[in-house]
């Protein structure tokens, strides 16, 4: 978009100046991704905290934001208004999100219409948050493979890039919880089941 608008306007360099505080922004962040990533690999006790669970995951959609809008998805929002905290680990759950929503996008490439549904509710000492997409859902191959530890998220299974099914789920189980994906006519849904802090 930067070099699209100053070839396009090269006298508006306040654009060009909003595009490069964007990247650096975005650059930040994908830093951040990394360092959480060497510190998930390196061996060491999960660190539980109370987390707010609607604050890391706007941080892993301001993340994920031009990759939504480059390639027209839709997404939609249902969070509850109170406070939803979860006792964990940042980095692991940060993770999980990240690789949640990365499935979610590529299930539904090459659809006209592209839509993610997001909602975040407490039911009583749990809380739920399911990304439902208007995709293909996961194959039976890509299920087994994912139960094997050799697929991922998505039906790319060893070419992608991210945590698996296996590791999601263990994941889940060190904070108490449980991640479950499910494929029906017309899409596929990831829920994520965690304790209440």
């Amino acid at each position: 978009h930067a070099e699209l608008d100053s070839q396009q306007r090269p006298e508006d360099s306040a654009t060009v100046r909003a595009h490069l505080a964007q990247i650096l922004l975005q650059s930040r962040h994908a830093a951040q991704v990394l360092q959480r990533v060497r510190h998930y690999i390196a061996p060491r006790e999960v660190r539980r905290e109370p987390l707010e669970l609607k604050s890391l995951n706007a941080q892993v959609l301001d993340l994920l934001a031009d990759r939504l809008q480059s390639e027209g998805v839709a997404l939609e929002l249902d969070v509850c208004q109170d406070s939803v905290l979860v006792l964990g680990d940042e980095t692991q759950l940060g993770l999980l999100l990240v690789n949640l929503y990365r499935h979610a996008i590529d299930a539904s490439a090459g659809l006209s219409q592209r839509r993610i549904r997001v909602r975040i509710q407490t039911l009583g000492s749990r809380v739920q948050m399911q990304v439902e997409n208007n995709g293909s859902g996961l194959s039976q191959q890509a299920l087994e493979q994912a139960a094997q530890g050799r697929g991922l998220f998505g039906a790319q299974a060893a070419e992608d890039l991210g945590v698996g099914l296996r590791m999601g789920s263990k994941i889940a189980a060190e904070h108490q919880g449980h991640l479950q994906l499910r494929t029906f006519a017309g899409g596929g849904l990831a829920e994520l089941d965690l304790p209440r802090a």
